[in-house]
């Protein structure tokens, strides 16, 4: 019996030598993970340590910055879509009065189509007369080739010109051939 107490006890110690092995055990790799996830934070730090901290204020500064940039792009964006709506909608509503609309550089789209509420105001033009959209120069017994649309007015209008054929002599329109000579 001594010997089964002896064997007993012997088993008691080498399960407390085991156990206190298998605790420091335990607290080692506790030990490792703690020093391998400190080794990790610290290799994030060094990856992200290649740009530099800043102050709060220092990144409200380059905010502010980054949202004005961002209103400046808005703005200018609204700006074209404007424009643009506004050439877009007068050609659309010219397109709709016809030959009768005319658009101006200055002012846009200028009706001259007739509504259902207008009346439509009489043209009275003169012999070899058309009433027309120009602009704003036709040959002439002085000029009887226009060099180029840009010698006129860039503006166009809607006037009286003289049929084809024909050139301005003063106040009325006549032949080639019936322009004076002295011109």
């Amino acid at each position: 019996m001594l010997e089964e107490e002896q064997s007993l006890l012997n088993g008691r110690e080498n399960n407390e030598e085991n156990s206190q092995e298998l605790n420091e055990n335990r607290k080692m790799a506790k030990a490792d993970k703690e020093q391998e996830t400190v080794r990790r934070r610290n290799e994030d730090e060094d990856l992200n340590g290649e740009q530099p901290q800043i102050s709060d204020e220092e990144y409200r500064k380059n905010a502010n910055e980054d949202e004005g940039k961002t209103k400046c792009i808005m703005a200018r964006l609204l700006v074209i879509l404007c424009v643009s709506l506004y050439f877009i909608l007068g050609a659309i509503y010219c397109h709709d009065c016809g030959e009768h609309a005319v658009w101006k550089l200055s002012s846009g789209c200028e009706p001259t189509c007739d509504l259902p509420f207008t009346p439509k105001p009489i043209r009275y033009c003169g012999k070899h007369e058309v009433w027309k959209l120009t602009l704003g120069c036709e040959p002439s017994c002085k000029l009887p080739v226009i060099p180029s649309p840009w010698g006129c007015v860039l503006d166009p209008v809607v006037k009286c010109v003289c049929v084809k054929g024909y050139y301005r002599n003063k106040n009325e329109c006549v032949l080639l051939s019936e322009c004076p000579v002295d011109v």
